[in-house]
This record gives structure tokens, sequence and C-alpha cells, in this order.
């Protein structure tokens, strides 16, 4: 069981102030019980929090308390182990070295440089609008490298080749690559630093990579080239094209001590880092796994979503830096299970999150990631993400909240931390079983925890694709909760909440630690069954009663 110090400060009503008997008396028996430090030279405004269309930071003063039971519970029915976190040391550049070994394909390189349509590998690429844009880049009928079988570096491609018009060595260890390549699923493509210390993606040739075999990249960087200006291909706009590399079902990536600069735009599979599987129907004919990827102690900057993955499985992102990324920092999506997101700091993300896991990914592990500075949330699950545990995170200085939970069960926050967040420490939305154990969330703006239900079918969410319900529960056990705008925590129309060995020292307004809806009527009685007599509470949903109308929005 986490144990911390727990302790509530609160200050006493000035003389001539009205109170109710019951608050009174309250505040009157944790001064006696507490040593009682003033707050009022910590006090503030609450801040005045943008409505962006997410609901959440309009409170509820009151709740209809005949909807709830308020009972105590076993303490020791709380205690649970600490998760026992996977170790991330086993990756490392001498495992990815072997790997190499062991993995690399036999034979004797084979490169071509053909047409690009027609050809099934491409077919993501060249369908519909999309051709205009290589015809329009290469001034001719467009052509792609493709490295078909055994293991090839820049010096394969550059003498099979022999065209500085499709891939040129400018300077010792520089090349230049001025056309689609595409790593067929019988080859394997390396670039390694002893070869290749810079290997530049023409923006204006339209070069990009796609990877249905094997591709190691070690030591090296990637930038995606603007040759008429002569430096990388700046974001300027998310339909503007911009080179990036694709790898596809049955796939594995190996990235370690990369540098990748400005890849990607909002077009399919084309973000900038991206990981996918096939299209169920594709898959029924090639029937191939899903694509790996093990990217580590790497540096992203100015990519559209500095990772992406699709129907991904297993996949290692440690040690990582994505910083000024365009939309995202690290955005696992749809279907993907199994990940080990660690040790990464993501920071400056323009548009929105530093870290994000969206619609079912599930049975992850994101831990010892530091994520601040960025436009929205710092950490976010998202859509039916379920059975997660996210660790020892930092989340701080981020433009929305530190940690977002939306329409996702079943989640263990462990020991995280979240400080000076524009928004809350901590937000659940429609989100059931969330377990917040020992988490320090202080100097936020809003709450240091917020539940909520909120009623989504006004908006343009697809219900078949992401249902939900509005149903929210919480437990929330140890951990400090210090100066927060709003208070330590607050829940909208929860089914339960559960709170236990909370401490809630230095409220930062000037009236002491305040509770809103649902537990303002039980400020006194829940203090001091929380502080004096350190018991675990639940308030919960009488069985009869249920103040909101719970069932999947359709």
């Amino acid at each position: 069981m986490i144990r911390t110090e727990s302790a509530v400060v609160a200050t006493l009503p000035r003389m001539g102030t009205r109170w109710h008997p019951v608050v009174l008396a309250g505040a009157c028996l944790l001064w006696l019980i507490l040593t009682g430090i003033s707050t009022s030279s910590l006090a503030a405004e609450d801040p005045e929090l943008e409505d962006e269309g997410d609901t959440g930071d309009t409170i509820e003063e009151s709740a209809d308390m005949s909807s709830y039971e308020m009972d105590y519970i076993p303490a020791d029915s709380l205690d649970m182990p600490a998760p026992t976190l996977p170790p991330t040391d086993i990756y490392n550049e001498e495992w990815v070295r072997q790997r190499l070994a062991e993995r690399a394909h036999q034979g004797a390189p084979e490169v071509k440089v053909e047409r690009m349509f027609k050809k099934f590998t491409l077919r993501e690429f060249t369908a519909g609008k999309r051709a205009i844009e290589w015809t329009k880049r290469q001034l001719s009928h467009p052509k792609a490298i493709f490295v078909r079988s055994g293991t090839v570096t820049a010096k394969d491609i550059l003498e099979a080749v022999n065209n500085p018009g499709f891939f040129e060595e400018e300077s010792p260890g520089v090349f230049i690559l001025r056309l689609p390549l595409v790593v067929e699923r019988t080859a394997t493509l390396v670039l390694d630093g002893s070869e290749v210390k810079t290997l530049k993606l023409s923006q204006d040739r339209g070069a990009f990579m796609e990877v249905h075999g094997k591709m190691f990249t070690l030591g090296t960087e990637m930038i995606a080239w603007n040759e008429e200006a002569q430096t990388n291909a700046a974001y300027k706009s998310s339909k503007e094209f911009r080179p990036f590399l694709t790898t596809w079902g049955g796939s594995e990536l190996y990235m370690v001590k990369t540098r990748v600069l400005s890849f990607g735009y909002n077009q399919s599979k084309s973000y900038g880092i991206t990981v996918t599987h096939y299209s169920e129907d594709e898959n029924s004919i090639l029937k191939q796994g899903g694509p790996q990827a093990w990217i580590m102690d790497s540096d992203f900057e100015d990519i559209y979503y500095g990772f992406y993955c699709y129907e991904a499985e297993g996949l290692v992102v440690i040690r990582n830096t994505y910083h000024h990324n365009v939309i995202y920092g690290i955005d696992p999506h749809d279907y993907s299970s199994h990940l080990l997101i660690a040790d990464n700091v993501v920071y400056g993300t323009k548009k929105k999150h530093g870290i994000i896991v969206s619609r079912s990914v599930n049975d992850s592990w994101i831990f010892n990631n530091k994520s601040y500075d960025n436009a929205i949330s710092g950490f976010v699950l998202d859509r039916s993400s379920e059975r997660n545990v996210i660790a020892n995170n930092l989340a701080y200085r981020n433009g929305g909240d530190g940690y977002t939970v939306y329409e996702s069960n079943d989640n263990l926050f462990w020991s995280n931390v979240a400080f000076d967040n524009r928004k809350h420490g901590m937000r659940a939305r429609n989100s059931s079983d969330i377990r917040l154990y020992g988490n320090r969330l202080f100097r936020n703006g809003g709450f240091g925890i917020l539940g909520h239900v909120a009623d989504l079918s006004e908006t343009d969410r697809d219900f078949v694709m992401d249902p939900y319900t509005m149903d929210m529960s919480l437990v929330i056990h140890g951990g400090r909760y210090a100066m927060n705008g709003r208070g330590p925590f607050h829940a909208e129309h929860p089914k339960s909440v559960v709170l236990y060995d909370l401490d809630m020292r230095f409220p930062s307004g000037s009236m002491g630690l305040q509770l809103y809806g649902l537990f303002k009527p039980y400020q006194s009685t829940l203090l001091e069954a929380l502080i004096r007599d350190a018991k675990a509470v639940k308030l919960q949903q009488s069985e009869d009663s249920n103040p909101i109308e719970s069932g999947t929005e359709s």
C-alpha cells in the first residue's frame, strides 16, 4: 500500500463571515487536529479556463445527494503491488547489430529502377490524385528505386543506379535520394553511420521510403531536403508534400541513434515515421503478420506525426527525444497492443498532444517518460484504449491537462507527476475503473483530478467505430494534491469514487480547502474520515437512482 504524509491545510474563517454550521464545525475540528499552516500568502484567483468544445471545466457547485450513498470500505481492499515494469536496458545498439547479423537477408544485392505505377507495393501512394504528385515532381513518367533482395547499403544503391539524378553521393558520407525507394519483402536496407552520415530525401523530386522487408538505421541522420533552398524541408502547410518513411505488415524497422528531421504531411500513411498494417482485404491475400519496430536513442524534430502506428503489436519506443513536431510527438493508433513506450522526452508539440494512444491501443506500458510544453495535453488515452499501465511519468507546462483519459476504461496511473499544466493534472471523461495510485499533482490551473461524463452525441464522432457509455468511476489512492487552482479533486455524475490516504496540503484559494459538487455536502465528514481517521471512503450512486442516463451512444 502506498503511504504518503496526509495533511490538509485549512484557514479559519475571518470574523464577520457567515458560515454554514456544519462547515464551520468541520473546519474547527480540522484546525484542532492538524498543525494548520496559513495559506493566505498562496491565495490565487481561480483561473478562467477556456471552453474549447470539451466539457469538464464548468464546476457543478452542488449535486443531488439523494442519488448517492457514502460508505466506508476496508482500506486493505485497495492494496495492490507496484506494477512490474518491463526492462528497457536490453534494447540497445549492440542488440540491434546482433539482430542485423542474424536477420539480414542473404544473397547478392539486387536494386532496380522501374516505373512506379501498377506496382502492388506502391498502390497506397499512386492511387487517384496522389499519382499527380510524382508526375509533377519528376517531370516524366514517375520512377522508383526498388531494393529487390539481399542486404543492401547506400553504396550498393549508388553502384546499381549509377545516375546522380536518382541517387547521388554529394560529399563523403552525404547522400541524396531523388526518387521514391521501396524495400521489398525479400530485402534488407542498412544505413550505417560508418558509411552514411546523412541521407537527404529530396522534397523537390518527391522522394520517400517504403519498407516491406527490413530496415536498419544506426548512427545516421535522415533529412527531408529542399534542394532549391538548400535546407531542410521545414513545415509550412499540412498539404505540402514532404518526404516520409512508411513500413508495412510483416516488416521490421530498427532505428538506433538516428536523427530524423522535417518528415511527413497530411496524407494517408505519409505522416512522417509510420508503422502500419495492410487493410483486412489486402492481408487476406498477403497473410502477413503485423509490422514490427524498435526505435531507440533517436531524435525526431519537425515531423508531422513524430511516430504513428496502426495495428501493430509489441513495438518498442524508448529513450528517444521528440521535439517541436507538428501534430503529435508519439501517436500509436488503431488496434495496436503490447507496446513499450518508455524513457522518452517529448516537448514543444505545436498543434496537439505530446504522447497519445487512441482507438483500442491496449495492454501497453507507458512509463518514465517526460512530456512538457505541448500545445494541449502531455499524455492522452483515447477511444477504448484499455488495460494500460501509465507509471512514473512527468507532465508539466502543457496547454491542456497533464494526463487525459477519454472514453477508455480499466487503466492504472501509478506514481505520475503533473504540475503547471494549464487545465487539470488528470482528467477522466466517460471512463470507468480508472485507478490513480500515488500520483503527485500540483500547481495545475484546474483540479488535481477531474472525473466527469459528457454527452458526445452532437459531435462528429463515429459511434460505430468509437462507441462509449456515459459512465465514470475512479479510485484515488495515495498521492499529493497541492495548490491546484480549483481544488484537489472533483467528479461530476460518477458511478463511484473511492478516496483514501490523500495529502491535500496547500490549497490555492484564500478560503482554504474547498470541495465541490458531489463532495461539497460531505466536505467535513469526508475530510474527517480521510485525515483524522485514515479511513477509505466510497461514494456511489444509489441502486434505485441514476442522475445521468447511461448507455451506449449511437
